[in-house]
């Protein structure tokens, strides 16, 4: 659990990179991004819409920019709406969608379809970014 002074850390990390109105809505938000920063343990968050799904793992990206995050998406419209809102801040994060072939440079977000997970090129892919140290886990399931 993160003590006050981590939290206001983590809101001001969130309010300086996507703007003065961004916020945490809840306090289990906090405390998965403080959890998802400070340990290597998996973790799953589930929330109902409007819950804070994705803060969560685009704070924790921005805390771990050397890092690819894979985010399972399972709705093209998701998907869609994610890739407008990544495009609205402007290049804050790099992104690729999973497409059956490896990107050309390792993103920080790395948008796949449940169906491409149990692909062998994802696999493959997903264990080099694992042997490079380069891998974090998360799952967008809306």
């Amino acid at each position: 659990m993160p003590n006050l002074i981590e939290s206001l850390h983590l809101q001001e990390s969130l309010r300086s990179v996507l703007g003065e109105a961004s916020k945490f809505k809840f306090r289990h938000q906090v405390v998965a991004v403080h959890h998802l920063m400070s340990t290597a343990a998996d973790l799953l968050y589930i929330a109902p819409t409007g819950g804070g799904k994705t803060w969560v793992y685009l704070t924790a990206a921005l805390s771990q920019p050397t890092k690819t995050m894979v985010v399972i998406v399972p709705l093209m419209a998701l998907r869609t709406d994610l890739v407008r809102r990544l495009d609205e801040l402007e290049g804050t994060f790099s992104y690729e969608i999973w497409n059956g072939q490896q990107p050309g440079s390792d993103p920080q977000l790395l948008l796949v379809s449940v169906e491409a997970v149990t692909s062998v090129e994802f696999s493959t892919y997903v264990a080099q970014l694992w042997n490079r140290e380069r891998l974090h886990i998360e799952s967008g399931i809306k």
